[in-house]
């Protein structure tokens, strides 16, 4: 699989996030206070997949690109 690295990935700072929402992951899984996970692209809204099921749609002509909702430029 290739796909290009989009600037929201090299511009997002995983342990800074860590820092500022640790507590509130917790409050979340401790006491089921909401918390809205914005560790991802604008728009972007997660829907399980899984390996086999990116194969068949490569398979079918798709690319990854075509995959992907939400901003990932």
């Amino acid at each position: 699989l290739r796909t290009r690295f989009p600037k929201w990935i090299f511009s997002h700072d995983p342990e800074a996030y860590a820092y500022e929402k640790y507590g509130q992951a917790f409050a979340h899984l401790a006491a089921g206070v909401e918390f809205a996970n914005s560790n991802v692209p604008p728009a972007h809204t997660f829907v399980p997949w899984t390996v086999d099921e990116v194969a068949a749609a490569m398979k079918a002509g798709k690319r990854v690109e075509d995959l992907l909702d939400g901003d990932w430029s």
